[in-house]
């Protein structure tokens, strides 16, 4: 019986001796698979990111071929029509003709300022997110962009009505007139040729956000390409009028101070830019 029992002891130990060797084999042969699954996910995620930084730079140098077109298009016109006006300056001071001169020098100094706002746009691009940080009421932004567009308003026959909810919004006064300008520019190009259009600009806070909105009662904006006009140089104006970086840049700005831009349609028609940060502790948090 003693013989017995000892002999299966040594079965039984001999019994898991094995089982422990096979599983101890199963558990190496399943680390070397592992690791050979991470080394292959570790060199696929080199690749990866090889191919996303040769797109990235694919894609910058495409950037760089629409800028240089749009750019080149936009400044050889007023270059054309200064040329033009100048030689004309120049025959009527020849001729003594004080008042057509005249006319022709605030036409050049029209397309210079042209050319300063298409640079200035072109600067900020490039350094569009250096505008982050900073508080400013939004009410003396309001009023400094309104006298900027009182006269193109007045020309196109378009009113432009101002709501102010006494915000402040965390961007400095030039980022924060730089977002207004570009929306309230946006609408207007959008109600271009219509007459009797109607622009809102206004801040106000809901849902524990501060927002400046700004809205028209345009032809609005149809959903498929409410993403893609974020995009840097996509445009829906005709070649010539615009280089698709405004909504770029307001974009960025908002992102880069911690809020969000949102594009929906106008209750009752038109396009309607939200832009939204979150309220600050001393501001009322609904309306």
């Amino acid at each position: 019986m003693r013989a017995r029992r000892l002999r299966e002891r040594l079965g039984a130990q001999a019994a898991l001796e094995r089982t422990v060797a096979e599983r101890t084999a199963d558990l190496a042969a399943s680390n070397r698979r592992l690791q050979q699954e991470v080394a292959e996910r570790v060199a696929a995620e080199h690749k990866l990111r090889g191919a996303q930084r040769a797109l990235i730079e694919a894609n910058r140098l495409a950037a760089l071929g629409q800028m240089a077109a749009g750019v080149a298009h936009e400044i050889n016109q007023p270059l054309a029509a200064m040329r033009s006006f100048a030689g004309n300056a120049l025959t009527f001071l020849e001729r003594g003709r004080l008042e057509p001169l005249k006319d022709n020098l605030g036409q050049i100094i029209g397309l210079v300022e042209r050319m300063a706002r298409l640079t200035a746009q072109l600067k900020v691009f490039a350094s569009r997110r250096r505008g982050a940080g900073g508080q400013a009421p939004a009410a003396q932004s309001i009023q400094v962009v309104a006298g900027w567009f009182r006269e193109r308003l007045a020309a196109a026959g378009v009113a432009l009505k101002l709501d102010d909810a006494g915000l402040s919004l965390p961007l400095p006064p030039e980022a924060l007139e730089q977002v207004m300008s570009n929306l309230v520019g946006n609408a207007l190009d959008a109600l271009a040729g219509r007459g009797a259009g109607r622009i809102e600009l206004r801040t106000c806070a809901r849902d524990g956000l501060r927002c400046l909105e700004v809205a028209d009662d345009g032809p609005g904006i149809p959903p498929e390409l409410r993403a893609r006009i974020l995009q840097p140089f996509y445009s829906t104006k005709p070649l010539g009028q615009g280089l698709g970086l405004g909504l770029s840049i307001v974009a960025d700005l908002v992102e880069s101070s911690g809020g969000r831009l949102e594009i929906a349609e106008r209750p009752g028609g038109g396009a309607l830019v939200r832009a939204c940060w979150p309220a600050a502790s001393a501001e009322v948090q609904d309306t």
